[in-house]
């Protein structure tokens, strides 16, 4: 199964993306890649971010990656209907990029992802090539449920607001099916408009779930569940030094396929847990390059100063 893989940065990120771009050349089967489809979220430094990626990035790639890569703009995308960057249009994105993927499926990840270990079409597809994803239970009192119920009415839809609900997990990577993203651009709720500007506390993920729920037979008639393979440090959790810890063995041991560090994060890990990472990323060969190694190094300092 050949889909598309489309990725959202903005310039303090791109480091990371070289280090994601890196990591597929080192552990993908290339084959399983229609377009790795880059999006620059940042009008404000985008002509900065495109000579970054083809001065340092694009170089880098193998000549199979590099001739699948394709760079675009958000405003590529949609135009001047979101301005500014930031956490809300990347959502938008998400979703508005599935007018211009050319394949029935897409993996949609933020610039922070990359991959650990060896990946295959059975990392992102059951036997009969339904998709997987991540599934959690959400808590009828937990923070998430007020962004799940928002987007259940951002669709004019009840959410349902009691007990316990089994929904997918939203985090990248994670598998859009183009066709019913294409059909939700199209609902009267004018969805990209709300996620774009801020005006919904829905997010994409949980309007793709709700609108699957609701309008086509259910979520897991198109999903196949499966436990989560991705490890994070988001940018805030997890706080504790055994808590980072344990999301570092669970890279480090083989239980996660792919690894996420928010940038903001960088500079509040320890000397020795970034140790820890750098020598992980160092062993599997992702840090060939004297310009990653350089840059990374920079971005973790430059944000301790900041």
């Amino acid at each position: 199964m050949r889909f598309d893989v489309v990725s959202i940065c903005f310039r303090d990120e791109l480091p990371l993306l070289a280090l994601q771009s890196r990591s597929i050349d080192v552990f993908w089967d290339l084959d399983m890649i229609g377009n790795y489809m880059i999006i620059i979220n940042d009008p404000e430094s985008a002509d900065e971010c495109r000579d970054y990626i083809t001065r340092r990035i694009l170089p880098s790639m193998s000549d199979r990656l590099r001739a699948v890569t394709r760079v675009v703009t958000a405003d590529d995308l949609i135009g001047q209907v979101m301005p500014g960057r930031g956490w809300k249009t990347q959502q938008a994105l998400k979703l508005a990029v599935a007018r211009a993927v050319e394949s029935p499926f897409y993996l949609a990840l933020d610039a922070k992802n990359h991959f650990v270990k060896p990946v295959s079409g059975e990392d992102f597809f059951d036997a009969d090539l339904t998709p997987y994803a991540a599934q959690r239970v959400y808590k009828e009192d937990e923070s998430q449920r007020y962004w799940l119920n928002a987007s259940y009415r951002l669709l004019g839809l009840t959410p349902p607001v009691t007990g316990d609900l089994r929904a997918g997990v939203t985090v990248t990577p994670y598998m859009f099916q183009r066709r019913h993203v294409l059909d939700l651009l199209d609902h009267p709720s004018r969805v990209l408009d709300h996620l774009g500007r801020g005006k919904s506390k829905a997010t994409e993920f949980f309007v793709y779930f709700a609108f699957l729920e609701a309008e086509r037979q259910g979520y897991f008639s198109w999903y196949s569940p499966k436990a989560s393979r991705q490890a994070t440090l988001f940018r805030k959790s997890p706080q504790s030094p055994r808590g980072v810890a344990k999301v570092i063995e669970s890279v480090d041991s083989g239980q996660a396929t792919s690894f996420a560090v928010h940038r903001d994060r960088l500079p509040r890990l320890s000397e020795s847990s970034y140790a820890a990472i750098h020598d992980l990323w160092s062993s599997r060969g992702l840090l060939r390059d004297e310009f990653l190694r350089e840059d990374l190094r920079s971005m973790r300092t430059a944000t301790q100063h900041s």
